[in-house]
């Protein structure tokens, strides 16, 4: 890491005792408790890192260069997902399956194994901001002024809440 050029930071993610820091097309792995850094993975996108999401036994990083990429992080093994077209800007886990949202107006469906895509749905016309797994199996999608309640078992959405000003771009 060269403190001279610093990156500009684009996305942070706390899991356990690790920050995680996108910095333009570079992975940070810091260690909280000793202010350390653990890791670095270099040129991890082509272009910016726009979201993270990680699990016992996966990173999952998404990008401004549309690509998803699957890091194992017992054996730093990865796979790419590629389908989308436009930047990545959420992620999340349900079961085995990913779940990915993007600026192109897609939610995807990928195998988090193979990185193969099993499903797309398409939304309307504003870009996906933000994911949230709800209780009920559903998927609440964050967009430009609406909150989507998607119903991915039926493969359409559910209910639309458009009651807000700006945009929804996160949820928790």
């Amino acid at each position: 890491y060269d403190k001279e050029k610093p990156k500009q930071l684009s996305c942070l993610l706390k899991h356990k005792d690790k920050l995680l820091c996108g910095g333009d097309n570079d992975i940070f792995i810091i260690d909280i408790n000793t202010l350390t850094l653990d890791h670095i993975i270099h040129q991890a996108h082509n272009e910016r890192i726009s979201c993270f999401y990680i699990s016992e036994n996966y990173l999952f990083s998404g990008g401004c260069d549309s690509i998803i990429k699957i890091w194992n992080l017992s054996n730093e093994s990865k796979i790419e997902c590629k389908g989308h077209s436009n930047t990545i800007s959420s992620l999340l886990i349900n079961s085995n399956v990913l779940i990915s949202g993007s600026y192109d107006c897609t939610v995807r469906l990928w195998s988090i194994s193979s990185g193969k895509c099993l499903k797309v749905f398409q939304g309307d016309e504003d870009k996906i901001l933000s994911l949230m797994l709800l209780p009920s199996g559903m998927i609440a999608v964050g967009t430009y002024k609406a909150v989507d309640i998607w119903d991915f078992k039926k493969g359409k959405i559910f209910q639309t809440l458009e009651c807000f000003k700006g945009y929804v771009s996160t949820m928790l």
